[in-house]
């Protein structure tokens, strides 16, 4: 006897919901230190230097860097792929001592197979377990969930669209304080349309979100407005300089008229024979001095100048990084807010499903046999015995999942 009608109307049943069951915060949890597969999306950062890089483990189990090409990393865990890298980077010439830290983005996806509504990759969600995998490719038709599951998927939900709610309202308000400061504003206000953006503001403490970013708002207002008296103090103090520079070049502009005509009196009275030697040398030098000293006059007026216009274009390089600065945290701001209301709503909706929807559809049922089988890339895997829904899957694991019409036993 067959139940394959069966099969057919229990294909209704919906992916978001079943999704919903395995929305679960945390990191995975292993027995033992994680093992990478390909497939794993790592974050390299650089310690000392502030940087980062994205990383991939290809087919061949191997990450790229620039500096020094391929190094296998599957297999190992992260403290020693981090060892591995470090030494690679020293051998190689690329850093004296380098100091890393390797961090898992991304892990590898599960792949699904066989008998289910939709089979194929699946990003790895903590604490994945057959049954999640099940339920992310449309279901066996045979997975299930129990009534627990559900209760459970439903809590860390309404958990998740807590959390969710209070990065909406923290976008909300940074969005209102970055306007307020490209516009010059010292004053911080959240506008209506901002705050209704939140979808549940009652559920958290608003005003302290808004008065952080008050404080935020005057603390920045405060150390710029320094900043910019001090530029105009320097700036005043330096044009003050060029002014007396050029009441003294007129001064000693004048000087050297006057020894210009002592010189040439002198050197009239000499050849006349009523005027000295020495005393022709003398008004020589002084007239002499008179012009190093309006050259020496020029040369600080040039340097006084130069250090204006430094003065003046860093504050207006200030000036334009700041804006820019601030628009680009706006726009990051805004990109965070509308994909924060994306997911609220994503999980507004599997909310919906897993408190209103049809629960007896979600229970497992007896009408056929799913056999599992786990194919995983890691070699201490070992035998997993037999494989029900409860079983955990790990990054980069393949299930296979077989259905076949139950047999009933005749009593």
């Amino acid at each position: 006897m067959t139940s394959f009608p069966l099969l057919r109307r229990m294909r209704g049943l919906a992916i978001a919901t079943m999704a919903a069951t395995v929305l679960l915060n945390g990191a995975p949890a292993f027995s033992s230190p994680y093992q990478l597969v390909a497939g794993d999306r790592l974050t390299l950062s650089f310690t000392s230097q502030g940087l980062e890089q994205d990383l991939s483990i290809d087919i061949d189990g191997e990450v790229r860097l620039p500096s020094i090409g391929g190094v296998v990393v599957a297999g190992l865990s992260l403290d020693e792929a981090e060892s591995l890298i470090e030494t690679r980077l020293v051998d190689e010439g690329s850093y004296l001592s380098p100091q890393i830290t390797l961090s898992v983005l991304e892990y590898a996806p599960v792949v699904v197979s066989g008998d289910v509504t939709r089979p194929g990759s699946f990003p790895y969600v903590p604490a994945m377990t057959v049954g999640s995998a099940l339920a992310l490719s449309g279901g066996s038709q045979a997975a299930g969930v129990s009534r627990m599951e559900i209760d459970r998927a439903r809590v860390e939900t309404e958990g998740a669209m807590q959390g969710i709610n209070l990065d909406i309202a923290a976008s909300a308000v940074e969005i209102a304080r970055l306007e307020a400061a490209l516009s010059g504003s010292a004053e911080y206000t959240l506008p209506d349309q901002l705050r209704q953006a939140i979808p549940n503001a009652a559920s958290i403490d608003l005003e302290a979100l808004i008065a952080n970013e008050a404080e935020t708002l005057t603390t920045e207002a405060g150390q710029r407005t320094q900043l910019l008296a001090s530029w105009k103090q320097e700036i005043t103090t330096i044009e003050q300089q060029l002014e007396l520079f050029s009441q003294r070049l007129t001064v000693q502009s004048e000087i050297v008229a006057q020894t210009s005509e002592d010189l040439a009196t002198a050197e009239s009275l000499q050849e006349r024979g009523l005027q000295t030697a020495s005393r022709l040398s003398s008004v020589e030098q002084r007239e002499a001095d008179a012009r190093a000293r309006v050259l020496e006059i020029e040369s600080a007026r040039l340097a006084a100048t130069q250090a204006l216009g430094d003065a003046k274009r860093a504050q207006s390089q200030f000036l334009a990084n700041e804006r820019e600065t601030n628009l680009r945290r706006l726009q990051e701001a805004r990109i965070a807010l509308a994909s924060n209301q994306l997911r609220y709503a994503r999980q507004l909706e599997h909310l919906s499903i897993l408190t209103g929807g049809n629960m007896g559809s979600l229970l497992m049922s007896d009408a056929i046999d799913v056999t599992f089988q786990i194919v995983s890339p890691r070699a201490d895997r070992g035998d997993l015995g037999t494989v029900t829904p409860a079983t955990r899957l790990l990054p980069g694991d393949m299930l296979m999942v077989s259905i076949e019409a139950a047999t009933l036993a005749a009593n």
